[in-house]
């Protein structure tokens, strides 16, 4: 059996308030909980983290139940990638997916593997890679590098290029074991910053198909509640999110830069981003064809942060630059237009793209993962 830190997953009741056509934000009427934790944060966390050489003198954290992520992982069908949000609180988001691990039918043949994107108030021990939110270079949910104070040589990493590495290492050991190989599928799964940066990741990914078929494996993005994401041409939504067309020219004018990186795919692209085999129009047609789950919090639907003149719930820091804007007025309505603008690419029939609504759930990972939706998207293959 594959262990789990010692957490509990809590359970919550569904609301007569909870109506389909005009779902309640999450906090509201008292119906559901703010947030909810992965309880108690064990106390031995620390027992759990390891680093990924990168060489240069560059290391990067993450947490493991199976130890190395270069180990043989024996006896292990399903490896799981659970990215962290803007909080980077990377322990409760591997407790939260190592709790859904064994809620599973794959109970006990998971590995989980939760990354931790440091930023500089993180005060990260020095050669460990840090992020400083820089746009678009310095942005871990964009694909940016690393800051290169973290390293004595200077040297600086992608985040998706650490996605990359993750992701090559379980391929090289499904490679290098075979037919003695139990690994199946691969499932890089992240909510709200971190549904971000899996979004754009499953667009820009170095990773090439091929590589993932040679290890007999299937590699599935499932990002969750983010609050924006890379739309694939200059079009968006218009006169109240009802109209998909390139914006007039009033329109650009107010938001010069809602196509650019990381909201669009026109200019201020990160250095990995640059080098993607084949360009953007590679990169698209890659994207079409992966495996990508969107799951969506139906109650996702606060509109404002608190603070804000008349906000009476709240969003967890919902993004409300133009850019974000555009893209609908809270989380939920995001999520349905970009899925949306995704089939008018692609057509009904032309994706492997999927995306779900979790009922009685709001802003929240460990609600999402652990919902009979969140297990199917996660581990059924």
């Amino acid at each position: 059996m594959v262990p789990e830190p010692a957490c509990i997953a809590r359970t919550w009741e569904a609301s007569a308030a909870n109506d389909d056509d005009t779902p309640l934000p999450m906090g509201t009427a008292g119906w559901q909980p703010r947030y909810n934790l992965c309880d108690p944060l064990w106390p031995d966390a620390e027992s759990w983290l390891l680093y990924l050489d990168l060489g240069d003198g560059l290391r990067f954290p993450y947490y493991s139940n199976v130890g190395p992520i270069a180990g043989a992982l024996a006896g292990v069908e399903l490896a799981l990638i659970a990215q962290h949000g803007a909080g980077r609180n990377a322990d409760d988001y591997f407790c939260s997916a190592a709790k859904a691990a064994n809620m599973s039918k794959l109970a006990g043949r998971v590995a989980v593997f939760a990354p931790r994107f440091m930023q500089k108030e993180d005060s990260a021990p020095v050669g460990v890679a840090w992020w400083n939110e820089s746009y678009p270079n310095g942005c871990w949910r964009c694909g940016g590098q690393s800051d290169p104070s973290a390293s004595s040589s200077g040297a600086t990493v992608s985040s998706f290029e650490i996605l990359d590495r993750m992701v090559g290492e379980l391929l090289r050991t499904a490679r290098r074991l075979g037919v003695r190989s139990s690994l199946r599928a691969i499932t890089i799964a992240g909510h709200s910053s971190g549904g971000q940066i899996v979004q754009r990741h499953a667009i820009y990914s170095h990773v090439e198909p091929p590589d993932i078929a040679s290890a007999g494996v299937q590699l599935r993005h499932v990002p969750a509640n983010p609050s924006s994401y890379a739309y694939l041409d200059a079009r968006r939504w218009v006169h109240n999110w009802s109209e998909l067309r390139v914006p007039d020219d009033a329109m650009i004018a107010s938001c010069p830069t809602y196509n650019a990186w990381h909201f669009g795919l026109e200019g201020g692209l990160p250095p990995y981003v640059n080098g993607t085999p084949g360009g953007n129009r590679a990169a698209i047609e890659r994207f079409g064809k992966r495996d990508v789950v969107y799951l969506q919090g139906h109650n996702d639907t606060c509109p404002c942060n608190p603070g804000d003149a008349g906000c009476r719930c709240d969003s967890h820091d919902l993004e409300v630059t133009c850019a974000d804007e555009i893209g609908g007025p809270f989380r939920l309505k995001r999520g349905r237009l970009y899925f949306e603008a995704l089939q008018t690419v692609f057509g009904t029939n032309g994706s492997t793209h999927a995306l779900y609504e979790v009922a009685n759930v709001g802003h929240d990972h460990a609600m999402i993962w652990q919902s009979d939706v969140g297990l199917h998207a996660l581990f059924d293959f």
